[in-house]
């Protein structure tokens, strides 16, 4: 089920990765969609879950941020890029 809000409210992410569960994200990219594996939320202060939520990139192999992750496609990022997520349980 996706758990991505119309708001597109990264809430249900971060609340997910701190039940301990992955989430599979589907990004908007320039030229389609591009998916990442979100398995972290660091302790950074703030709400800025584009800084906060670590992501494992398959198009490089790397873990960086989701900011990162949308980066790499869409600039300026925002979470309006995110356009599904799905806990792996």
């Amino acid at each position: 089920t996706n758990i991505i809000p119309t708001s597109k409210d990264l809430t249900t992410v971060k609340n997910a990765l701190l039940e301990n569960k992955c989430v599979v994200l589907c990004l908007k990219t320039k030229t389609g969609i591009h998916f990442v594996l979100a398995d972290e939320l660091t302790a950074n202060s703030g709400d800025d879950y584009l800084d906060r939520i670590k992501v494992a990139d398959p198009a490089d192999g790397t873990r960086k941020t989701l900011r990162q992750a949308i980066q790499r496609q869409m600039n300026p990022a925002s979470a309006s890029h995110v356009i599904s997520g799905y806990c792996i349980y």
